[in-house]
């Protein structure tokens, strides 16, 4: 669910979609068995489907969830700038015929 569709939900359809989120990142975190993380950079990047024009700002709702399951998970003690340094939303259009979103996490040095 994109911003403007999440801002404009009933708090049910909210619940929903942070839910359904949080489930599929607390998944993949344990699929890719990412470990406790310290200091990270935190990037959502979404692989379009078209080419149609997209505000980056309409991830927030989607990188906000994800930070969230992702302290649920034990990755990270909080989403704090103290664990998440940077936080990154983009949109590329390059793979139209592969869409997905990819959360990339690149621990600080």
């Amino acid at each position: 669910m994109l911003t403007n569709e999440y801002r404009n939900a009933h708090h049910y359809k909210q619940a929903k979609a942070k839910k359904e989120v949080a489930e599929a990142v607390s998944w993949l975190v344990k699929q890719q068995r990412i470990p406790a993380l310290g200091p990270s950079k935190v990037e959502v990047c979404w692989f379009v489907p078209d080419k149609r024009r997209r505000d980056n700002d309409s991830l927030a709702a989607f990188f906000k969830a994800s930070c969230d399951a992702m302290v649920d998970c034990g990755v990270f003690p909080d989403d704090s700038y103290t664990y998440i340094t940077y936080s990154g939303m983009w949109i590329d259009a390059t793979q139209v015929k592969k869409p997905r979103l990819e959360i990339r996490i690149t621990p600080d040095d």
